[in-house]
């Protein structure tokens, strides 16, 4: 939620921000046509193995699951730490 007047997009934001995962979902469709070339000189298509997306909140995680196209890596650094 954007709080009008409070000068802060995030404001009103508590476990979930449907503002940041519309950015989020923005940025991730923009990548996924993307080239890049690896250590080695190859030419690779940026797939979703390429992308991590972390975020402090298991509902934001929920959220961004149902934004972004299946195979995309959501999760908490709970998650992701080894």
């Amino acid at each position: 939620m954007f709080a009008v007047g409070s000068g802060d997009p995030a404001a009103g934001c508590a476990q979930k921000s449907e503002e940041e995962g519309a950015i989020i979902q923005d940025l991730y469709v923009s990548l996924m046509p993307q080239a890049y070339r690896t250590r080695d000189g190859a030419i690779r298509q940026m797939g979703p193995e390429n992308v991590l997306i972390v975020t402090p909140y298991n509902v934001q995680v929920t959220y961004l699951r149902v934004l972004l196209p299946t195979g995309a890596r959501v999760g908490t650094v709970d998650l992701f730490q080894g």
